[in-house]
């Protein structure tokens, strides 16, 4: 078998010598940073999707945040910014909206579009 480390290969050695049987490296899991809790502003129970209302969205963890969200659980999570065009941080020329559509999630600004509950 081929390891890629002296390290590795030395544990493996050990395991042989008291006749542990192992498999090396035989599949990847998944994981998330520490579990945490997030609560969403409003859900809309007919159309099974949260709206979270943001004033500031300049926090890169809480965008983050959102992703891990969407993409571990599978949630509709949609934006209300109160400004849009505010950019996500200083010196970036990324707005909220820039973001919300490089990352296909859906918003607006406080007049929510009407769509969204058809």
């Amino acid at each position: 078998m081929k390891y890629k480390s002296n390290l590795e290969r030395n544990i493996a050695n050990v395991l042989k010598k008291y006749s542990v049987t192992f498999e090396y490296e035989p599949t990847r899991l998944s994981y998330q940073p520490k579990p945490r809790t997030y609560i969403p502003d409003f859900y809309i129970s007919d159309k099974e999707f949260y709206i979270e209302g943001k004033g500031y969205f300049h926090d890169g963890y809480e965008r983050t945040r959102h992703l891990l969200i969407r993409d571990q659980l599978g949630v509709d999570v949609k934006f209300v910014f109160q400004n849009p065009n505010n950019r996500i941080g200083k010196g970036s020329k990324t707005t909220y909206a820039d973001w919300c559509e490089r990352y296909k999630f859906e918003y607006s600004d406080v007049d929510i579009p009407k769509k969204w509950f058809e």
